[in-house]
């Protein structure tokens, strides 16, 4: 009996050092998360700060702030080079001094496909319905009518993307700039 009283109690104490551990593995996860918190939510205000500071204003001159969600969802679709997820969605509109929920981002994203202006390439990606993940922006002088070039330094918005109610310019000529 001695020999199982002594395994016992060997196998009591290897427990109890193991539990020890245990608990001290999850308090190091614990702090982590904080951590991990701490520096998300200093990032988002530091890229709140920087849309203050550049003024966060969209390519056709409205501030995005004054977009509704739906349009700025939109609007950060064509400016991608490529499918984005909601939460890159999400990165993008508080780089442009944003407060949208990933969940408002993803009910937005559904409203666009429901409307034919946005679609689903792959799983959870998205891009502006029918122009694949890249932009196409008509330079000043193209070669031909209707060329479309893509991303030239001196790039402007095409006139299809202007005609868009949401990306109205607000010039009561109508010119774009």
């Amino acid at each position: 009996m001695n020999e199982l009283d002594e395994a016992v109690g060997f196998l009591d104490r290897e427990l109890e050092h193991k539990q020890g551990r245990l608990a001290e593995a999850q308090a190091v996860v614990e702090e982590l998360h904080t951590q991990v918190e701490q520096l998300t939510a200093e990032r988002r205000a530091l890229l709140a700060a920087i849309a203050r500071v550049r003024g966060g204003v969209v390519a056709t001159g409205q501030r995005w702030l004054d977009l509704s969600r739906t349009d700025a969802v939109e609007a950060v679709l064509r400016e991608a080079t490529e499918a984005l997820a909601p939460a890159q969605i999400t990165e993008q509109l508080l780089a442009h001094g944003r407060n949208d929920k990933a969940d408002l981002v993803s009910a937005a994203l559904s409203y666009l496909k429901r409307l034919g202006r946005a679609e689903s390439p792959s799983y959870g990606r998205w891009v502006v319905a029918g122009m694949g993940p890249a932009l196409p922006y008509v330079g000043d002088e193209p070669e031909e009518p209707g060329v479309i070039e893509e991303h030239p330094d001196d790039a402007r918005p095409s006139e299809d993307f202007l005609s868009y109610p949401p990306y109205s310019t607000g010039h009561e000529d109508g010119e774009p700039f």
